[in-house]
């Protein structure tokens, strides 16, 4: 399954279906191990902590914030002893987003450090825009097709199969 970049418009259709959750110091969003991920969370403000073992960092691109579990980026987890990893997190950080999207286990505790405000987005409604944007994505590619003299021969239905295929490459110097 391929997540699809989001435009602005996706990304307004998210706020659009994002719902506010408040949490109390102390209260705890989530635990390790737990089945029930149906949502990503976005922190609006206050400042929780994640606490797990396996090992995670928490990445910076811009404004984005999001965590990198070694499992999922190739990386080696350790060397076999089980390894406590804890963060403080602050406004920005997205988490729940694999879990959510494979209906796998929480990785991690999350504990609200201080009062905290979180934006939630369910699966079925994040599933819906991805879907959408999927769909775009493959429109655009069949428009830019169509401009292509070399497959001008092609049905609408095989350029529709192609566009589906492609992917987007960037080059620089």
């Amino acid at each position: 399954q391929r997540v699809t970049p989001l435009s602005a418009r996706h990304v307004e259709d998210l706020t659009k279906v994002a719902w506010s959750l408040e949490l109390k110091a102390g209260q705890v969003l989530m635990r390790m191990g737990d089945l029930n991920a149906d949502s990503l969370f976005i922190l609006g403000s206050g400042l929780v902590e994640l606490h797990g073992q396996e090992p995670f960092e928490v990445v910076k691109d811009g404004n984005a914030l999001w965590l990198e579990r070694a499992a999922h980026s190739g990386r080696e987890l350790c060397d076999g002893s089980k390894v406590v990893t804890r963060a403080e997190v602050g406004r920005g950080i997205m988490f729940g987003e694999i879990s959510m999207s494979y209906c796998a286990p929480r990785f991690a505790t999350v504990t609200a450090v201080e009062d905290s405000m979180l934006w939630a987005i369910d699966r079925s409604n994040f599933q819906m825009v991805q879907m959408q944007a999927a769909e775009d994505e493959v429109l655009d590619r069949v428009r830019h097709l169509e401009s292509v003299e070399s497959v001008q021969s092609l049905s609408k239905f095989d350029k529709e199969k192609m566009a589906a295929v492609m992917e987007t490459m960037r080059f620089g110097k």
